[in-house]
């Protein structure tokens, strides 16, 4: 909570949406949602559990280590009258079974309650993007999503990794995805290595996205 409370301050323009995964209100992690009030109208949002009861609160899903959420926003775009469905998550770290179910939990929710909205996913999903058929990462993205890196940059580049761990050097393997529906055109994808010295701002670097609607859409 502090961190969003921070930031909230550092973003006086940005509204946000956030709940801590232990309790749903304040304490524990969060996948908070921070948005632009005048550019976007929210229209609803909410956050599941990473879980087989995904509804039920702290629920631990499969063989997690931790509680695990996706918190989600439906936006109004101000400019274009269309509307997005935002969902930020962040999978397990150490449980592989989590970990798959947790990409064919969220392909089912979108699919359940996309309604003609564009789609946008983010998040930690502590396993290395893999455009491969055969890959977890298919689970999700299959027809509906698309790797926003990958469409700028044309493939997965091993060297690209976005996990520092507050080391010297990120490790190999991004495992931090923007994802986004076709109706969405990618116009550039990047990873941000700035650092003071030695020291990052976090333990991972913040990956970015520039989306706009596709002509005529």
């Amino acid at each position: 909570a502090f961190q969003r409370d921070e930031l909230a301050a550092a973003l006086p323009t940005y509204a946000v949406v956030a709940v801590g995964r232990d309790d749903g209100a304040e304490a524990g992690e969060m996948c908070a949602c921070f948005y632009r009030g005048e550019r976007f109208l929210l229209l609803a949002s909410g956050t599941f559990w990473l879980s087989e009861t995904p509804a039920a609160v702290g629920s631990r899903g499969w063989d997690a280590a931790l509680p695990r959420i996706a918190t989600w926003l439906r936006l109004r775009d101000l400019d274009s009258g269309r509307e997005v469905l935002w969902l930020n998550t962040h999978f397990d770290h150490e449980g592989e079974e989590a970990r798959r179910r947790s990409h064919g939990l969220l392909a089912r929710w979108l699919g359940d309650h996309r309604d003609g909205a564009a789609l946008v996913v983010t998040g930690d999903f502590n396993l290395p993007a893999d455009p491969s058929p055969d890959s977890e990462q298919q689970l999700l993205l299959g027809d509906l999503l698309a790797d926003t890196w990958t469409a700028a940059h044309g493939s997965v580049e091993p060297v690209e990794g976005t996990f520092n761990g507050f080391g010297l050097r990120p490790r190999p393997g991004r495992i931090d995805w923007i994802l986004a529906s076709a109706d969405l055109h990618v116009t550039r994808a990047s990873i941000l290595r700035t650092r003071d010295g030695e020291r990052w701002p976090s333990d991972h670097c913040p990956v970015t996205a520039s989306l706009r609607f596709e002509a005529g859409d």
